[in-house]
């Protein structure tokens, strides 16, 4: 189903974004649902199957949130479906880490490469794939990432070795990027239509006091302007570059 949604055997789902896949009319919900659940089974499969390198939940947030306010995390999965194609090989597991840096195949609307990344995080699945091909792909990927100054080798890694059903392989790439900034102000415009002119607030004041949205809208502001800083901040002129310039 979802290949014929997406463009078959022959196609790579050119043309569908998955952070917006109501573009494509022809698109079933359950195969949406299906994109979102094979990226919650890729986030928790290192704690359910066996792989050369293991990642729980508890390191997601240790390794990719470096601070408290700025936890939103940006998935990108590749493939997004199935093929009858028996795709084998590095040059097979080499695309799937260059889709996974294509918007089209992030779920969330926000364009990664524009913006400066604080972290990443990789979990391939796959029967074939080994610390080799994931460490060879992530100095590729760091060519045409920008990193935070601070933590130009923030990248954390997993492997599991039993794959998704239907497929040999997968990856999936959690990325805490200074870009989703703007979804956030999009957030934010929208809601400020509607509260300057308090439309709606009467259902919820019965259970919130009235500058509790002031406190909130506060929040907002100041993890916008927090992303918004890293993202434009210049690493200083005086940076050492190993530990003997640090002594």
């Amino acid at each position: 189903m979802a290949e014929r949604a997406l463009g078959g055997a022959k196609g790579d789902g050119k043309g569908y974004n998955a952070a917006d896949p109501t573009a494509n009319k022809k698109l079933p919900y359950d195969t949406m649902n299906a994109i979102v659940a094979q990226m919650l089974s890729n986030v928790t499969c290192s704690m359910r199957y066996p792989g050369q390198l293991n990642m729980d939940i508890n390191e997601i947030t240790t390794n990719l949130v470096p601070y408290q306010r700025l936890h939103f995390l940006v998935s990108s999965i590749a493939p997004l479906y199935s093929t009858r194609q028996t795709l084998v090989g590095t040059k097979h597991l080499d695309s799937m880490f260059d889709r996974c840096m294509d918007p089209s195949h992030s779920l969330v609307r926000c364009d990664t490469r524009r913006s400066t990344f604080l972290a990443a995080a990789l979990v391939a699945r796959g029967e074939s794939v080994n610390v080799a091909d994931v460490s060879r792909n992530i100095g590729q990927m760091k060519k045409h990432m920008k990193m935070v100054h601070w933590n130009e080798h923030g990248f954390k890694s997993a492997i599991c070795s039993v794959p998704p059903l239907g497929l040999q392989n997968s990856l999936l790439m959690l990325s805490n990027n200074c870009g989703f900034a703007n979804n956030l102000s999009n957030f934010r415009d929208k809601f400020m239509k509607l509260y300057r002119v308090k439309s709606h607030v009467h259902h919820y004041q019965e259970y919130l006091e009235l500058p509790y949205f002031d406190e909130t809208l506060n929040i907002l502001n100041n993890v916008i302007d927090d992303y918004t800083y890293l993202n434009t901040v210049r690493p200083p002129k005086d940076k050492p570059r190993s530990m003997k310039d640090m002594i």
